[in-house]
């Protein structure tokens, strides 16, 4: 595995590597035929070949072997695994479907085939394959978190919650439903069920770059401002020009109230990445608090430049134009922020109060009753 989880935050991706190419009790082995020791030469030689992102070798090492492998659905695999990095999502599914015809047991072929299909987005099929495999394999840990994540595309959280859970009982070592479950229970803001995982996950494998960085953000939302600068630190040891762990570094500074450490950070963030929209907003945040409402202007407009659906910055924007009494331009801006955060509170109760300010009381009085709702969720 790699210093870092970009690659994996489309997590089934992995798993096809992990399950079927290097982990030899997962991927089986191919039914004897004459040329089998050669045909598993030319296997080892596409793998090689993948490993290293030569595609166009391996697809030729895996063709060289189907030709003395036909019958073996271990071929067809192979070649939508490769099909699949190419990124030719319908030649991959047309070889998995191959691979299944051969056995219709094979269940790596319904994992794989379940992944490409939610690659194309198409989650009802994806899930629909996922169960195939976990019924052939129900002691699988990755076909569990295979079929957690796309449930979780689905939008089935709490199924999803089910299946992450189930892969780390299976296998407590496999990092990536620790991963999973961490993102999960960020986003339902179960902070303390996200930290213990995010914390597992990073002892499974302490070089992954995104188990630190969401891990810094549940420490700070949690105000255990040690841990979380902790978190940063560590990724600026892995690397200095790390834009994202200095602009979090910034972040946790403003908590602590060290504004001029904080300004300093999230500059530093924007001279590595310019276009780094949370360092944008969290500058335009700092500069709200020492009153240099212009520059915190430009950098909230900066931030939503590079990011158009970072809802923060919208809001940001949103109550600093209310500040300048700028109301004709705060409504649009706190309707965006909740077309992209429907339960932000804040937002709800920014429009309301600039609803009430512009004589329109009765838009005033229902954005006051969402935002009273949401408190009491609290």
């Amino acid at each position: 595995m790699t210093g870092t989880l970009r690659g994996l935050l489309v997590l089934p991706s992995l798993i096809i590597l992990s399950a079927l190419f290097l982990n030899g009790e997962v991927l089986g082995q191919a039914p004897p035929t004459k040329e089998g020791g050669q045909a598993e030469d030319y296997y080892k030689l596409a793998l090689e070949h993948y490993t290293t992102g030569s595609m166009e070798e391996a697809l030729s090492a895996c063709k060289k072997a189907l030709e003395l492998d036909p019958s073996s659905p271990k071929s067809f695999n192979y070649l939508g695994i490769i099909y699949k990095k190419m990124g030719r999502l319908d030649e991959a599914i047309e070889q998995f479907k191959k691979a299944l015809e051969l056995d219709p047991k094979y269940a790596e072929g319904y994992c794989n085939l379940g992944n490409t299909y939610l690659d194309k987005g198409l989650l009802d099929e994806a899930i629909n394959e996922h169960k195939k495999a976990l019924e052939l394999a129900p002691e699988c840990a990755e076909f569990h978190n295979n079929l957690g994540y796309a449930l979780e595309k689905k939008g089935i959280t709490e199924e999803a919650i089910a299946e992450f859970t189930m892969a780390t009982t299976l296998n407590p070592n496999l990092v990536e439903p620790h991963w999973n479950l961490g993102k999960l229970y960020m986003m339902k803001r179960v902070f303390y069920r996200a930290i213990s995982e995010l914390e597992t996950a990073s002892a499974i494998n302490p070089e992954l770059l995104e188990v630190h960085y969401l891990l810094a953000e549940a420490y700070t939302s949690q105000n255990a401002l040690e841990k979380a600068q902790a978190q940063c630190l560590k990724l600026l040891e892995m690397n200095p020009k790390d834009a994202q762990a200095r602009a979090k570094l910034g972040i946790v500074y403003t908590r602590k109230g060290m504004l001029k450490e904080a300004i300093s950070e999230e500059l530093k963030a924007l001279a590595i990445d310019p276009k780094l929209a949370e360092a944008h907003n969290a500058l335009a945040d700092l500069y709200v608090q020492e009153g240099r409402l212009q520059d915190a202007l430009s950098e909230y407009q900066a931030a939503i430049s590079s990011n158009p659906d970072l809802g923060k910055a919208h809001l940001g924007l949103a109550l600093l134009y209310s500040k300048r009494g700028m109301l004709e331009e705060a409504i649009p801006a706190f309707k965006e922020a909740l077309r992209l955060d429907s339960n932000n509170p804040e937002a709800h109760k920014g429009l309301g109060l600039a609803y009430e300010l512009t004589g329109m009381t009765e838009e005033a009085d229902k954005e006051y009753q969402a935002y009273e709702a949401l408190m009491e969720r609290r």
